[in-house]
């Protein structure tokens, strides 16, 4: 532990050194240390922090790796691997409880002997470890059952989570904003950042509903604005199917609405639209008929349907990946393997790991039964909320949370069939958190702890 907790300083004090010289050093490197010790005699605290980091995380995505990229790996997943050994084989906690934790262990045993495709099919070492280590971000749900244990520490990493949000929103619209001062045409405005495209969903879903049960005027005012602010920065993401997805979302709350708060509905959305027109315009200035622009473009070219060009770039992809699925249906291709299409966007051959289509995806790296399994522990969680948003009558708090996880699932199924969702590094952590959130209102129901 001495070991990691000093390479974890070590890369902290080498952004120190870049960011503010030499004269720090002994403080950055002390402070590192007696922090990674406080948060390992402290999981909770570690839990938390996870949550709190989660935008900044999924912020550092790109090509190569950097810095940031291995401090965060060694915080996330380096000290779950410890953990859960820890957990495990020293305090013999007894973490899985129940089929489907059985599941969720036996598929992340078995996706590590897809390590063979290194060998067969000269995949690149590095890549099919960094989408693993990637994809057991999951396992977050055993220290997260393990600590998360009252309504309290509920409502308290509920609030890390809109921190993060709000932090991610803010950061959103300044990196968009930058990219607006420089351009010289319409167009140009489209180009844009795309970091925390389910967060955005996620946040805007659950501020929404939350919105409609809350008695105090300043915490619906609260509520309303991380929803402008969320919804605000998805749409300068341009990213069209989690736009659809979010749009849903918020009309599906619209229905369950009783009629005073439909009212109250259309009420926040005229008065949101219009602060978000006058604050949008004021923020970007001149430019932001651009902006319009931009937004009525991209509306316009999804409305073309499967004659779009993003939409055959789709097809044209999931064809070869569909007969490479064919070729090997059982163990798949590996992680990080990457093939090649006809891009019709660029007009020649794309050299790609990247697959437009979660379901293909898993199908391609892993083999169908192993996705068969994976995609078995979504559904069985998505039933579960579904169920519980259903039977739940009295306790209202956890009523809601099922419901807003039920969207937040929908979101997943709609986006996955045309985007990497299922491993997006927002997703892997939020998914994570609202499994545990179905497990924990699981198992207080059946004790009648929650009616």
């Amino acid at each position: 532990f001495v070991l990691l907790a000093s390479i974890v300083s070590l890369f902290i004090l080498n952004i120190s050194i870049g960011m503010t010289g030499t004269s720090n050093l002994f403080l950055f490197f002390t402070i590192g240390i007696f922090s990674l010790i406080y948060l390992f005699l402290n999981p909770k605290y570690w839990i938390y922090s996870i949550v709190l980091f989660t935008a900044a995380f999924s912020s550092t995505t790109g090509g190569g790796i950097s810095v940031i990229d291995v401090v965060f790996s060694i915080y996330f997943n380096v000290f779950l691997f410890l953990w859960l050994l820890w957990a495990v084989f020293i305090k013999k906690y007894k973490l899985i409880e129940t089929r489907i934790e059985w599941t969720m262990v036996a598929f992340y045993t078995l996706i590590s002997l897809t390590i063979v495709n290194y060998w067969f099919d000269n995949i690149n070492l590095l890549n099919w470890s960094r989408e693993y280590i990637l994809l057991t971000l999951s396992l977050i749900y055993f220290p997260l059952k393990k600590y998360i244990t009252t309504k309290k520490e509920i409502v308290t990493l509920s609030i890390m989570f809109l921190i993060t949000l709000v932090a991610a929103d803010i950061v959103q619209f300044y990196l968009y904003k930058q990219i607006l001062s420089d351009i010289t045409y319409a167009y140009q405005a489209g180009s844009t950042i795309r970091n925390n495209l389910y967060l955005f969903v996620v946040g805007s879903t659950f501020s929404c509903l939350f919105l409609f049960y809350q008695k105090k005027f300043i915490y619906r005012l609260i509520l309303a604005a991380i929803m402008i602010l969320s919804l605000g920065a998805l749409a300068s993401t341009f990213a069209r199917i989690f736009w659809a997805s979010a749009f849903i979302n918020i009309f599906l709350i619209f229905l369950i609405l009783n009629n005073r708060q439909k009212l109250r509905f259309l009420t926040y959305t005229v008065v949101s639209l219009f602060f978000a027109y006058l604050i949008s315009s004021l923020l970007f200035g001149n430019i932001f008929e651009f902006v319009l622009y931009a937004l009525e473009s991209r509306l316009e070219s999804t409305s073309k349907g499967t004659t779009d060009i993003s939409a055959l770039s789709r097809f044209a992809e999931w064809e070869v990946v569909i007969e490479k699925i064919k070729s090997s249906p059982f163990v798949g291709n590996g992680f990080g393997y990457e093939f090649t299409f006809k891009n019709p966007i660029a007009s020649f051959m794309t050299y790609t790991s990247i697959i437009h289509n979660s379901f293909l995806h898993f199908a391609y790296r892993i083999g169908i039964p192993l996705t068969i399994m994976y995609f078995s522990i979504f559904f069985y969680f998505f039933y579960k909320a579904i169920f519980y948003a259903i039977k739940i009558r009295k306790d209202l708090f956890y009523k809601i949370l099922m419901l807003g996880i039920t969207l937040c699932f929908i979101t997943m199924v709609i986006t996955g069939m045309f985007t990497m969702t299922f491993i997006l590094r927002d997703a892997l952590i939020i998914n994570a958190i609202l499994y545990f959130l179905i497990a924990y209102t699981d198992k207080n129901y059946l004790l009648h702890k929650i009616n």
